[in-house]
């Protein structure tokens, strides 16, 4: 067997064990992230800032190569995304999904309960990292959900989670006007993942 078809393999088994992830579970409102980040941005210009659409995929694959059967995916099942982009390359972006309908749903791996919006798959360039680009992005979607979405509804809930060992990322959202509410489990194998949130006490 040539090392090519075993590191396929290799691959392939690993898929078939079942991992068990821990994130931490933080939650806030539009609100609540506007008035925590407003003095910093209300000022900056958002024209450097694109919603993302199919036409935008060629850039994401440009600035992060792989990634764009990730965010077609995305767009395919009805996620928003962002992203900012500078000299024709993408610094940074981020994706959010709003369950607007009356039932409880499972977004790819997280539950998601009636009237509330899962921030998630946030990313920054290397080389454009320490700049404050991940929490510009949280505003920038606060904003748009104030604007689009409380008129709906006015008592919408945004959630995020984040893997414990991601401090910067933590701090981040802690700053931007979102509390700690948990933790969320995923058990993946193969093809299926289950998910469960254990509240604070």
């Amino acid at each position: 067997m040539e090392e090519k078809e075993k590191i396929q393999l290799k691959r392939y088994i690993s898929t078939m064990l079942p991992r068990l992830t821990r994130y931490n579970l933080f939650i806030s409102t539009p609100d609540a992230i506007i008035n925590s980040l407003e003095n910093r941005y209300k000022n900056y210009s958002f024209d450097n800032i694109s919603k993302i659409s199919y036409h935008t995929l060629p850039l994401i694959e440009k600035s992060r190569p792989g990634y764009t059967s990730m965010a077609k995916k995305y767009l395919d099942n009805g996620h928003t995304g962002f992203c900012v982009v500078d000299q024709n390359c993408v610094a940074s972006m981020s994706w959010l999904y709003y369950n607007d309908t009356t039932s409880k749903m499972k977004v790819s791996y997280f539950p998601l309960l009636p009237n509330r919006v899962w921030f998630h798959a946030s990313w920054t360039n290397p080389i454009y990292r320490g700049k404050g680009l991940h929490k510009f992005l949280i505003y920038y979607s606060a904003c748009y959900l104030k604007n689009l979405l409380t008129q709906q509804s006015p008592s919408l809930f945004v959630e995020a989670n984040v893997d414990p060992n991601n401090q910067i990322s933590s701090n981040n959202l802690k700053k931007s006007g979102f509390e700690e509410n948990g933790d969320i489990y995923v058990l993946r194998f193969w093809r299926w993942n289950f998910s469960w949130k254990k509240a604070l006490q």
